[in-house]
């Protein structure tokens, strides 16, 4: 009786959504419906195929994600081609280009996590493809092939997730001049970026909820090892300290430092919702 249960209601809070969406002439209501619809898709756990005992239930979770990824994709363009809610309607578009890239990062990554499980080694095929290309310290591109780690538990590597850029095609950024430097002084030159970074995770994970049930049948607090897509809040630091050192001829010393910090414990707070987040 549980089995044909599932465990699940996602898929009838989806359909639901999907339903309002398409009848609702109200702009509230609409923009509470698209916000819900990205809550269900990417609120929770994101499971990719995984190498081992569990490869048939996580594929079918993942075939089951996907399906319902494109879903809601097809219902926000059919709600962007409407005459209703023109408010939403460029919003909606965005979020179903977004969605399709997702998709498509997620089945990319999903062919090669259901051949690399635990214990398998980066440095050889399939594996090879998930190897860290980007140093987050130094922002420097690793050298294909010095990898020589192992998938274990606690195994993360960031992916270059879909990014939705402005129309305009610029980039944002800030250019700050500053003043002529005096012979002893310092100056300090700052710049941050705050936002949301794509990361594959292979991990023992703790059974505690899971929406899609990729881990249905599995008593609750079990840890077993399974592959996932998670948004972590992360921001993007790098510092320019510049330093007239010359006592006769001004002679400029520059120190530049990067870091990406990534806050993990701010994905264990309660939700919330606003029209700013």
């Amino acid at each position: 009786m549980a089995a044909k249960n599932k465990g699940s209601n996602m898929e009838s809070r989806l359909h639901f959504l999907i339903e309002a969406l398409l009848t609702t002439k109200d702009a509230n209501v609409a923009e509470t419906v698209i916000h819900n619809l990205m809550e269900i898709l990417y609120g929770g756990l994101r499971a990719l195929p995984t190498k081992g005992k569990l490869l048939k239930k996580t594929l079918e979770v993942h075939n089951r994600i996907c399906e319902a990824e494109m879903q809601v994709a097809g219902t926000l363009k059919k709600f962007a081609l409407s005459e209703k809610c023109k408010e939403h309607r460029g919003k909606a578009l965005d979020l179903a280009m977004f969605i399709e890239q997702m998709n498509e990062v997620a089945v990319a990554a999903g062919e090669v996590t259901a051949k690399c499980g635990e214990g398998d080694s980066l440095a050889k095929p399939p594996c090879d493809e998930l190897q860290p290309i980007l140093d987050e310290m130094t922002g420097h591109e690793i050298p294909s092939g010095t990898t020589r780690q192992l998938v274990k538990r606690a195994f993360s590597v960031k992916l270059r997730g879909p990014r939705v850029g402005w129309w305009q095609n610029c980039i944002e950024e800030d250019v700050l001049m500053t003043k002529p430097i005096p012979p002893g002084h310092c100056v300090v030159v700052f710049k941050e970026f705050r936002g949301l970074m794509v990361r594959l995770h292979f991990e023992r994970f703790t059974i505690v909820s899971d929406p899609w049930v990729a881990t249905f049948g599995v008593p609750r607090g079990t840890r077993i090892p399974i592959w996932r897509i998670e948004w972590i809040f992360c921001e993007y630091v790098k510092q320019w300290n510049m330093c007239n050192v010359g006592k006769r001829k001004p002679r400029i010393r520059t120190n530049v430092t990067q870091r990406v910090k990534q806050d993990y414990p701010i994905n264990w707070l309660w939700r919330y919702y606003g029209k700013q987040c």
